[in-house]
């Protein structure tokens, strides 16, 4: 209790009420809950949580790269930068199809937007209940997905794809045919 003569009894509450609003205002939210993104990718829902993205942007401006392999999806220009932008589908082991009309990028990077994980759509913005996660069904499992959700969405860990050396885009030089 303050034992000031400038504040009445009655300024002391509303002080003492404000600091205590603002407590609560400031807590940490519990450790077991984290934010995340749902998405989907092929047939497969997913989510991720928002620690590993730095932005969702819709996939347009999609530039192929020509012999990128099965895993690239191409190369976007943004903020004077080309990212290059991978299938998750196909990093997640997922038959590709051809990126519907709903499809964003997700950006990942630990200083700036490094690389890009396509998503055919983004569900929604929720959290993650530590507690409730299980194991991921046999048929998913891999170095990238930690877990499912109580409703089955497969937990993909992001900041480990983006650390991998998956997203890597390796080009050989052009070979052409010995014209003498």
């Amino acid at each position: 209790m303050i034992d000031d003569p400038r504040w009445t009894d009655a300024e002391l509450a509303i002080l003492r009420a404000r600091a205590e609003a603002v407590a609560r205002r400031e807590a940490a939210p519990p450790a077991d809950r984290e934010p995340a993104i749902f998405f989907r990718v092929g047939r497969q829902r997913c989510c991720a949580p928002a620690r590993g993205v730095r932005s969702a942007i819709r996939l347009d401006g999609l530039v192929p790269i020509p012999h990128g392999g099965r895993t690239v999806a191409g190369a976007i220009l943004r903020g004077g930068d080309v990212v290059p932008v991978f299938h998750l589908a196909a990093v997640l082991g997922e038959r590709l199809t051809r990126l519907p009309e709903t499809a964003h990028a997700l950006l990942l990077g630990t200083t700036s937007d490094e690389v890009g994980v396509t998503v055919d759509a983004i569900d929604r913005f929720g959290e993650l209940v530590g507690g409730t996660l299980r194991e991921p069904p046999e048929e998913a499992r891999s170095r990238f997905v930690t877990g499912a959700t109580p409703d089955g969405e497969l937990v993909v860990d992001l900041v480990a794809l983006g650390a991998s050396d998956v997203l890597f885009v390796d080009l050989e030089p052009t070979r052409t045919a010995d014209r003498t």
